[in-house]
């Protein structure tokens, strides 16, 4: 089923409002907020992994995979953060 211009719109729009956001939270004088979309991203993939080892059908390789495919949010969050809280220093130390 292709996308319609609609919903390619709410995907794009959540994907720039979600970079933005952690941004956002990233630039604040409190590092905390940075990491709290991280901290939420990590806690949904370790409440997923018990469900999927429910299935015994499924080989190690695969749900190693499958964490991993699920935590690439949580390290593309933690670089923004980083890049963020860099600049931060960077520019305090200057």
């Amino acid at each position: 089923m292709p996308l319609t211009i609609g919903d390619l719109f709410i995907v794009f729009a959540a994907v720039f409002g979600g970079i933005g956001l952690q941004i956002w939270l990233s630039t604040r004088k409190q590092i905390w907020y940075g990491l709290l979309l991280p901290v939420i991203s990590i806690g949904y993939s370790l409440y997923l992994v018990p469900k999927v080892s429910f299935y015994e059908e499924l080989n190690t390789q695969f749900k190693i995979g499958m964490y991993l495919q699920q935590n690439m949010l949580t390290i593309g969050l933690l670089i923004i953060f980083g890049i963020c809280q860099w600049r931060r220093y960077a520019k305090k130390n200057q």
